[in-house]
């Protein structure tokens, strides 16, 4: 069993209670699964979280004990208290995970809303974790907003992350087809295909799986535009690329988001 970080949690001279929850009129003691104590109100967590038991319940004494460790516990207690919050961007992201599902998990609803505004924050750098926990949740807004970041991501990894029943929506957002196959036209193959092989690393990216407009790093008008600006434009190329974008713009708004991908049982 891990021992609890001393930099992070303040520990009275015999190490065993967390000097930020010692009240001496304390009439409830926590354990955390690395065994630090924590004295606290049972008023004040009752206030507070829909879970815990209110003054009527009585422990006669004894320790309740918590799967959670002494880091998360110290700073879920801190949003059932009249405390200064800590500030969850400085907290690495596992230890953020942990806490999210703790608030979750006994309904603390300050630290649930304040959990999901810092997982928001971090999809794009961690976008398969935050899918799960919006997932897992129920928070279809977040869900929705992160599925397109995982679209490179190994399938192995998704499914450990997700489990076998959120993984297969995500399988299929990542195979539907998005976007119609850009192919210039018989007619004028030469004009079309210079342009088509200049700007290729970004029409691939409007190819993208499930990628929608509002998600893509360069406006497609712009993609578009670039190739027309081309050398050597024939008089049917503006009226075919300017046909291609309304194609592209019209298939991507017609996306269905993550949470609304139909599932085939």
């Amino acid at each position: 069993m891990s021992e609890p970080d001393p930099k992070r949690i303040r520990l009275s001279e015999d190490g065993r209670i967390c000097k930020r929850f010692s009240a001496s009129d304390a009439d409830l003691t926590l354990e955390s699964s690395d065994k630090i104590l924590f004295k606290v109100h049972r008023n004040n967590l009752s206030t507070h979280s829909t879970i815990f038991p209110g003054e009527e319940f009585s422990s006669e004494g004894e320790i309740v004990k918590f799967s959670e460790d002494s880091e998360v516990l110290e700073l879920v207690l801190q949003y059932v208290y009249p405390n200064v919050l800590p500030d969850l961007g400085r907290i690495s992201f596992e230890l953020l995970k942990r806490l999210a599902d703790a608030a979750e998990k006994y309904h603390i609803f300050s630290a649930m809303e304040i959990c999901r505004l810092h997982m928001q924050r971090r999809v794009k750098q961690r976008p398969v974790e935050v899918l799960s926990y919006a997932c897992k949740y129920g928070y279809s807004p977040l869900s929705d907003e992160a599925a397109p970041f995982t679209v490179d991501s190994e399938p192995s990894d998704v499914l450990a992350s997700l489990g076998p029943g959120h993984f297969a929506r995500w399988f299929f957002f990542l195979t539907s087809k998005c976007v119609p196959e850009l192919k210039p036209d018989d007619d004028h193959i030469r004009a079309c295909s210079k342009r088509l092989a200049a700007i290729q690393g970004n029409i691939l990216a409007l190819t993208k799986p499930r990628i929608r407009y509002q998600d893509l790093e360069e406006d497609p008008l712009e993609i578009f535009n670039s190739a027309l600006a081309i050398d050597g434009v024939c008089e049917e190329c503006e009226f075919w690329w300017g046909k291609r974008l309304r194609e592209y713009l019209s298939a991507l708004n017609k996306i269905p988001k993550y949470s609304e991908v139909p599932l085939p049982f």
